[in-house]
């Protein structure tokens, strides 16, 4: 959820290097991700921050090199027993976890 959805937009943009597919309303950017998955972005100022989302990924370590050269503050990679995470926060707060899945599904 985000307060602004113009200055969201572009920042998601800058994250996935690409622009949502479609904007079917004024509030609403949606991105189709061809190995699977859809996101949503919405503009909603009551519940702004409050937002959470997990992408599986192939590649951790690929990952931590681009938010890195993108100037993204990511912590340490959690490593555990099913997966190895990076967890990073957008600019409203919201959190968004990648996951590379370590029993190979």
């Amino acid at each position: 959820m985000t307060a602004d959805i113009k200055t969201s937009a572009i920042w998601y943009t800058n994250l996935f290097e690409r622009e949502s597919d479609y904007s079917p309303i004024d509030i609403l950017h949606e991105s189709d991700f061809s190995d699977g998955g859809d996101l949503q972005l919405v503009e909603d100022k009551e519940r702004t921050g409050k937002s959470s989302i997990t992408l599986l990924v192939t590649d951790i370590q690929k990952i931590k090199k681009t938010l890195d050269e993108k100037k993204i503050s990511i912590g340490e990679i959690t490593e555990g027993e099913i997966a190895k995470l990076i967890t990073i926060f957008d600019p409203e707060k919201n959190r968004i976890t990648f996951a590379e899945n370590n029993q190979g599904r």
